[in-house]
């Protein structure tokens, strides 16, 4: 059915209306934003001021009880005022820890009163606060209080002044004797380290600090002491509590997850209208019958043509019949996940046009889905003509694709099936041909298959050991057994290689060579990786002096998450990372040799040892180990079995071991069935050695009773020795 235009206008208002939405909450959350750090400064302003308050208000009192203390010193000293007059001689100081001196107003502080050298500065400092006191004027700072009318002593005045050039409480108690004596007792205290922290405790601040205006930071509040002769104001500084940003922090939190969730809300909205509007689109393609990314016909339309086609075969008396041609592209997902899909898009478009080009009048191509096409070749007067359509199209993908400035090679495995010969119906025509295609594939890809009735029972046979092997993995009946792997003398085992099987109820034990690529080929590699690390790793428990060797597939190694899983397992089961070790083969680093190494560092970061399995058989091995870091090389059984015979085998495996020893590598020979083999070996320095001549692969209860053997020979040995 054709899509309802009233239905896409719908969604595409509804896509409107949802923008609309979020532009007035992005203006409303904009908005809550500047309101939020408008208060946020007005909290800090506000704090700032109730601190300066409090600073000032514990300046002032900590000078008035420095009065209050110099008044109380001078209601005890009596005598010695009277006995200071009757000297004369000048500034008497008292003892004490505060500078604090008696002095004769009108002769000692007196303006134009002569002051020696050694005049003391805190009198100088004291001596316009002196000339007040003298003269009956009010008080610098604070209030007054009356004269004890029963004392000679009058009110003390205080001030803050700069003796010495540092700010000092400076207090003045004037004595007013009956014979007219103008004495006075003065006193300074300074505003030292000591000071600055007892009136951080009366202020309720951290710290202040007792600084120049001038070198106060930004971010910090003062109050004003004292200005210097040169101008200079001194002050107490120090860092403000800023409350505004507590509440900033809290506020913005509620602010960001609510602008997440919308956020979230409003693309998932965007996603499924947009989803709808291409569903809506590819239900109009696909109704005229029409493929969206090639413009070519699609399943459904090819299906219609074949149709046609065939009726057209059965109708004519002539020999002339048809031909099905099913077309799938070799590793095009590898390109499309290396250089992603809209380049995989655009290299299915070249592909298209390139092969519409061959066709011409001689049959009509359709894309059925993703990198598969089919081709319903026309005129066929036998398997010839459909065999040199097939080559021209492979011939034809050796010049590669140019596609945004890169060079792309991509080849192409055809199934073909011709009718009436084969079938002629639509639908087995079809099955027929993909039969013809898996065939192709299978041998190697980058050829063309005809179908033969016996790839069907073959194709028919391994449905249904797919489906037993499906089963198998579910249901756990599958069993994992270990070879030993022993030092080089043969005697002790050092670690063990899990191997899986299959025991079927038909056909008994079946090795995995025999199931592993199909457990690839049917997407079970996965769930039968992830069984097998998991079943190794609950045997190590038994074994806690073995390592244990498990097999990995290029499509396990290749997961995005599956260091993470190793991890995971590792620590559900409780084993510890440096007795895992993963053996990986060549085909594993071929197809991303970048995330390969990315891998690998994480593992090994991790503790896991990486073995390099099969070594020598792959042409590039040496630059494997010259980039990737391994731990050890295994070198592959087929060089074992020539050395009784050739010389050459002989001569790679001196090689091989002699190489992984100069690299630092633990060099392990598998497939040793000899005793000769073991002495060769053990003559070249080999470190591990594998093989039948040890033990084939048993169960995890075997490997048990070989360790506790051996152990107790151990033990034997050691209490003979």
């Amino acid at each position: 059915m054709i899509a309802s235009p009233e239905k896409t206008a719908r969604l595409v208002r509804g896509e409107r209306g949802t923008f609309g939405v979020g532009i007035v909450v992005c203006l409303t959350l904009f908005g809550l934003a500047a309101a939020l750090f408008v208060s946020r400064d007005r909290a800090n302003l506000a704090a700032a001021q109730t601190e300066a308050a409090a600073v000032v208000s514990a300046l002032e009192d900590a000078r008035s009880a420095f009065a209050e203390e110099t008044r109380l010193q001078a209601e005890r000293l009596p005598e010695a005022m009277a006995r200071a007059r009757v000297q004369g001689a000048g500034p008497i100081r008292l003892p004490g820890a505060t500078e604090t001196y008696i002095v004769d107003l009108e002769r000692d502080l007196a303006p134009g009163a002569g002051r020696g050298a050694e005049w003391p500065a805190m009198l100088a400092a004291a001596a316009p606060l002196a000339a007040e006191t003298g003269s009956g004027g009010a008080l610098l700072r604070g209030p007054l209080s009356d004269r004890n009318a029963s004392s000679p002593w009058g009110a003390p005045r205080s001030a803050i002044a700069l003796p010495d050039g540092r700010p000092s409480f400076i207090s003045v108690v004037p004595y007013l004797g009956a014979e007219g004596v103008r004495l006075a007792l003065v006193g300074a205290r300074p505003i030292d380290p000591a000071a600055l922290a007892a009136l951080a405790r009366a202020a309720d601040t951290q710290r202040l600090d007792l600084t120049l205006a001038a070198h106060v930071p930004a971010e910090d509040a003062a109050v004003r002491l004292t200005t210097t002769p040169d101008g200079q104001t001194y002050v107490l500084a120090w860092r403000p509590q800023r409350p505004g940003e507590r509440m900033v922090e809290n506020v913005a939190w509620l602010l960001i997850v609510f602008a997440l969730f919308f956020a979230a809300f409003t693309l998932a909205h965007a996603r499924r209208v947009t989803e709808e509007v291409a569903d809506e689109e590819a239900q109009t393609f696909e109704a005229v019958g029409q493929d969206p990314l090639t413009g070519l016909p699609n399943g459904t339309l090819f299906a219609r043509l074949l149709e046609g086609e065939i009726d057209r075969v059965k109708r004519t008396v002539n020999e002339h019949g048809a031909a099905v041609l099913h077309l799938d592209c070799d590793r095009f997902q590898e390109i499309n996940d290396t250089c992603g899909p809209e380049v995989g898009d655009k290299l299915i478009c070249a592909l298209a046009h390139r092969l519409g080009n061959l066709l011409r009048a001689s049959g009509r191509l359709a894309r059925l889905d993703g990198d598969r096409f089919a081709i319903v070749q026309t005129d066929v007067v036998g398997p010839r003509d459909a065999e040199m359509l097939a080559r021209r199209i492979i011939d034809a993908l050796v010049e590669p694709f140019e596609i945004d400035e890169r060079k792309l090679y991509v080849s192409l495995s055809i199934g073909i099936a011709l009718c009436p010969q084969d079938a002629d119906t639509v639908d087995e025509l079809m099955r027929r041909a993909d039969v013809a295609l898996y065939r192709a594939k299978n041998d190697g890809r980058n050829r063309y298959s005809f179908f033969e009735q016996k790839l069907g029972d073959q194709l028919r046979m391994r449905k249904v050991v797919e489906d037993d092997l499906r089963t198998a993995i579910e249901a756990g009946a599958l069993v994992l057994q270990y070879q030993p792997i022993m030092d080089i003398s043969g005697k002790r085992m050092v670690g063990v290689e899990s191997l899986v099987r299959w025991p079927h109820p038909v056909h008994g034990l079946i090795s995995p060579a025999n199931f592993i690529a199909l457990a690839e080929e049917c997407d079970l590699i996965l769930p039968l990786g992830d069984w097998v690390l998991r079943r190794a790793l609950h045997d190590m428990r038994l074994w806690p002096d073995l390592k244990v060797a498990v097999n990995v597939s290029a499509v396990q190694f290749r997961q995005k998450d599956f260091g993470e899983t190793v991890e995971r397992l590792l620590q559900e089961a409780g084993i510890a990372p440096e007795r895992l070790e993963l053996e990986l083969t060549e085909s594993v680093l071929l197809s991303d040799a970048d995330a390969a190494e990315d891998a690998m560092i994480d593992l090994r970061a991790m503790g896991i040892r990486l073995a390099l399995d099969d070594f020598g058989t792959g042409f590039s091995s040496l630059i494997y180990l010259r980039r990737f870091a391994f731990d050890k090389i295994k070198i592959d059984k087929t060089f074992l079995e020539s050395l009784e015979t050739a010389g050459e085998g002989a001569i790679i495996v001196h090689s091989i071991v002699h190489l992984g020893r100069a690299l630092g590598l633990t060099v392990t020979a598998e497939g040793v069935e000899s005793a000769d083999q073991h002495r060769f070996l053990q003559a070249l320095g080999c470190h591990e050695l594998q093989g039948y001549l040890f033990s084939k692969p048993v169960s995890a209860a075997d490997i048990t009773r070989r360790l506790r053997a051996q152990d107790g020979g151990e033990q034997n040995h050691a209490a003979v020795a």
